[in-house]
């Protein structure tokens, strides 16, 4: 008893140790597990599961990630990423807005279904760059350049009337000329740049003729770019931009043809500046003063379909063609409809009213005609409607610009406010379908006159300007129940002046012209006080 009891004390210290030497490697070996990292996108899954696991992280936390190493890197920046993300925050659905069927038109003509295509061409195929643009526009993040800058001469002959931009080339023209401007534009880190590349006019057209209204189509039917120029004797130029491949996207001089000059024969008038053009090959429609011609274009001849005065005096006025096709019997015919957007500037101390006028054309003649006035806060008696005649009408418009993409239709006042307008067809109840113009709401935040508005439905953007700031509003469609990335009336504001905060004073300028596309907004700035003009680009590309 007393020897295996002293045998057992003496195998106590053993067992310890033995405990302390199992708890020791236990210990070490845990420091080295800890300390080791495994590297799961390099070492252990393949590409499918890493970008499998990479799908549910945010755009914020894919950046993060593309800062551990090269390989991360790679993944991170996988298109199959950034593609499904762009789409589920900035891609716009399709807009479908439909009529009742009719004895007349057995298909919906007022059926504007559309989607914006969605491409990466012009990113160098990086989905995350355009994502990057799409974000700047939102957090108004851009880069604020004059591209181009001109001192005005005496008969202001050098000022800038028109811009447009297209890709990364800008179409300008200038007062008292019938020439168009190709600008090449090339962005910096510094700033951006623009050269100009050439210019062209008219071979029919007189050096005394100038263009007061010019605008680059694209033709989804016939797959062409048509440009129309509108002159200052009410008739027009057509240059077709050739598709030869990677030139057309650079507008070369040799891709550009001229199709055709139609000139009209004014008799006893100066005034037929054509200040609105639209086209749907082949029908197009031109405003001169204050007639309506819509023309059908066939190879290099132009026949008038019909041409018609104006009831009253359309202070301005927004033209869009749409192609519709419908079935009369058994026998197809193509159809367009001609959407003619205007406001009456009223006297006798009564606003000015907007309205909209519908015409659903042929080949041959007017097939059949909508007009609605948005009077319904404005008194209909005989003195209205005596007011609205030219010769009584007073000086004085609040109205000064005017934009339309269906549905949205929206008009610039004097006094810092934009209205937006929703152009529909009444209740599918009624057995005649009929334009409806209503106001959907005021638009505030501007502190000077509203100088230009241009919009653009399928991007769902509306952009104003005036002489401090520009204002980026979101369109979201209330019909379709659909909830926008940024309200429509909290506008991002980006300034003018790239030095404005260090300013004292604001200088004295006015926005003429506004354009944009998909990644920068382009402006006509003059500034009478110091004789000079200049276009100016706000890039997101950056």
């Amino acid at each position: 008893m007393s020897s295996s009891k002293r045998t057992l004390d003496a195998d106590l210290p053993t067992q310890k140790k033995r405990k302390r030497s199992i708890k020791a490697a236990l210990t070490h070996n845990l420091k080295d597990i800890q300390t080791k990292r495994f590297d799961f996108v390099a070492n252990i899954f393949s590409k499918e599961l890493v970008l499998k696991v990479f799908s549910y992280l945010s755009p914020r936390d894919l950046r993060q990630c593309a800062a551990v190493s090269y390989r991360w890197s790679v993944m991170a920046n996988d298109e199959m990423l950034w593609k499904p993300l762009f789409y589920k925050r900035f891609h716009t659905p399709r807009i479908k807005y439909r009529i009742p069927q009719t004895d007349l038109l057995k298909d919906n003509y007022h059926l504007n279904s559309q989607r914006r295509a969605e491409t990466v061409s012009k990113y160098r195929g990086s989905w995350k760059l355009k994502y990057k643009v799409h974000r700047n526009w939102l957090l108004g993040h851009c880069q604020i350049s004059d591209i181009i800058f001109q001192a005005v001469n005496q008969n202001n002959s050098s000022h800038f009337r028109h811009v447009q931009v297209y890709n990364n080339m800008l179409l300008t023209n200038r007062n008292n000329s019938p020439t168009v401007e190709v600008w090449k534009y090339m962005a910096h880190i510094n700033g951006s740049t623009a050269t100009l590349v050439y210019q062209f006019k008219a071979d029919d057209i007189k050096d005394n003729t100038r263009i007061t209204q010019f605008k680059l189509f694209t033709q989804q039917e016939v797959k062409k770019k048509i440009l129309v120029a509108g002159y200052s004797n009410g008739g027009f130029t057509l240059w077709e931009i050739a598709n030869k491949g990677a030139g057309c996207e650079d507008l070369s001089k040799e891709n550009i043809i001229e199709l055709f000059t139609y000139v009209k024969s004014v008799c006893g008038r100066t005034n037929n500046d054509v200040s609105a053009v639209s086209l749907e090959y082949p029908i197009l429609t031109v405003h001169a003063y204050d007639t309506i011609s819509i023309y059908h274009i066939e190879s290099a001849t132009v026949k008038l379909i019909r041409q018609f005065r104006c009831p009253y005096d359309w202070k301005s006025v927004a033209l869009n063609v749409f192609p519709c096709k419908t079935v009369f019997g058994n026998r197809p015919n193509n159809l367009w409809k001609i959407v003619i957007c205007f406001v009456i500037a009223a006297g006798n101390s009564y606003p000015a009213t907007v309205g909209i006028q519908e015409l659903l054309v042929s080949e041959n003649d007017i097939v059949s005609s909508k007009q609605s006035l948005d009077v319904q806060s404005y008194p209909l008696s005989t003195d209205f409607a005596y007011s609205l005649l030219p010769t009584n009408r007073t000086s004085f418009t609040m109205v000064t610009s005017i934009a339309y993409s269906p549905p949205h239709l929206i008009t610039a006042y004097d006094n810092n406010t934009i209205e937006k307008y929703m152009v529909t067809p009444t209740s599918p109840s009624s057995e005649i379908s009929r334009l409806h113009i209503h106001k959907q709401n005021i638009l505030y935040g501007h502190t000077y006159k509203v100088e230009a508005i241009a919009i653009d439905a399928l991007r769902q953007k509306l952009i104003s300007a005036d002489r401090s700031c520009i204002k980026i509003w979101n369109l979201h469609d209330s019909l379709l129940k659909q909830s926008a990335l940024v309200p429509s009336d909290i506008p991002v504001t980006i300034p003018i002046f790239d030095n404005l905060s260090a300013m004292m004073e604001l200088p004295f300028c006015k926005v003429e012209k506004l354009d944009f596309n998909e990644d920068k907004i382009v402006a006509i700035i003059g500034s009478p006080l110091e004789d000079t003009s200049s276009i100016r680009l706000w890039s997101f590309h950056t």
